[in-house]
């Protein structure tokens, strides 16, 4: 969906979880309203895992530009589908 999506995390913000920065999983929080097709993705805040590890944190990524709330489908597919 975000194929420019960027994380960039400094290393002391993986040190909690024990993590190499190569070795980190990166999901994001997805909302799901009443009408699906406006389903948005939460890139300003991922969790960032370490599955080896079983840790997790929720990382803020300051000045990046990044907002809660970035639609997964254009407007035009929202109109469609609603």
């Amino acid at each position: 969906f975000f194929p420019d999506y960027l994380v960039q995390v400094k290393r002391e913000g993986l040190a909690n979880i024990a993590l190499e920065e190569k070795e980190a999983e990166i999901y994001l929080l997805i909302t799901v309203p009443k009408h699906p097709a406006e389903a948005t993705a939460n890139l300003l805040a991922p969790l960032v895992v370490n599955a080896t590890q079983g840790l997790a944190s929720q990382i803020v990524l300051y000045q990046s530009g990044y907002t809660t709330k970035h639609f997964l489908f254009p407007p035009e597919q929202q109109r469609s589908c609603g």
